[in-house]
């Protein structure tokens, strides 16, 4: 290493030497240096662009308000948990609900998803990966072998008539590629609503658990001809129970038996099993029956003549 120590002005013009000497001296250079560099970035304005600190803080501040009209997930269960209780002294118990349900063919199950399985891929989609990241461990030691590959070799600095020539010829810097404050509160105001889209408020949330909870439908079924009898459509929130119970005659190759309301129709085509009787009280046998998206209601019998009942619960559209 060297010292740079001025002599003498020589013609005008400042003269130096070279010598062994200490660090002390590299550090009064690199001052130098610097102080050039500072004087000179003096007269740039760059009042209208955010700091590194500035953007962090900006985010932090935009995020927190951005969500101050969204529940946590403690917030939800808290309300789920605490909900009010609902007045059902005009529907089944436990035991009768039973009794139908064990009435009722077992239902193929295999191709819906658990609340298990659906509660694992909601796990799995909010994970983000964070793999392509350095971690604070990574990026400390990262920083600290940089350090240490750092020698006083001053073969790659420039010398003082060069730094004046590159310090006189820089101008202006380039702020093109950077982005003024009112692009960066955008862009972050966008990332956010984005992020938070697929996300219910406060209010739709609210009206989701009362809607689910405390919403009923009632409505009494007449069937069309070569069908009689009645039936009842019962709506619990989403949840939708058919009971019908009359007779038929001519039905051995399916006929249909008329619409519900709109709010009764399936969320998917649903089949079921048809229980009937002949005529003379002798025979029992199993028909089926299928209700479509658009509300229509379709069964088929073994006999021709006879009585029929069924009972079914689905999820409404």
């Amino acid at each position: 290493m060297t010292k740079i120590m001025q002599l003498s002005d020589f013609e005008g013009n400042r003269a130096y030497a070279k010598t062994h000497a200490d660090d002390d001296s590299v550090e009064g250079l690199t001052e130098f240096i610097n102080s050039l560099i500072k004087n000179t970035s003096n007269n740039v304005d760059l009042t209208d662009y955010f700091t590194k600190e500035e953007i962090k803080q900006l985010l932090s501040d935009s995020i927190k308000d951005s969500l101050k009209d969204y529940y946590t997930k403690e917030e939800v269960m808290a309300l789920i948990d605490n909900g009010s209780s609902v007045d059902l002294t005009d529907y089944y118990d436990k035991e009768q609900v039973d009794e139908l349900i064990a009435k009722i063919p077992k239902v193929d199950l295999s191709a819906y998803y658990t609340k298990t399985d659906v509660d694992k891929l909601i796990e799995s989609i909010s994970k983000v990966d964070f793999s392509d990241y350095p971690t604070k461990k990574d990026m400390t030691t990262a920083i600290t072998q940089a350090i240490s590959n750092v020698k006083p070799d001053l073969t790659s600095y420039y010398t003082k008539d060069e730094t004046d020539k590159k310090i006189s010829g820089m101008g202006i810097p380039d702020v093109s590629q950077f982005m003024k404050r009112d692009d960066v509160i955008d862009a972050i105001n966008n990332a956010i609503d984005k992020k938070i889209s697929d996300y219910s408020t406060t209010k739709e949330m609210n009206t989701a658990i009362e809607n689910a909870t405390t919403h009923t439908d009632v409505y009494t079924f007449n069937p069309k001809s070569p069908f009689s009898g009645h039936g009842s459509l019962i709506r619990q929130g989403k949840v939708v129970t058919f009971q019908f119970t009359g007779q038929t005659s001519d039905t051995d190759k399916g006929m249909d038996m008329g619409p519900l309301p709109a709010w009764a129709r399936p969320f998917e085509k649903v089949s079921f099993p048809v229980q009937e009787m002949d005529n003379a009280y002798l025979h029992e046998m199993v028909g089926i029956g299928t209700i479509g998206t658009d509300g229509v209601v379709w069964a088929a019998t073994n006999n021709t003549s006879g009585f029929i009942n069924f009972t079914i619960s689905y999820i409404g559209s």
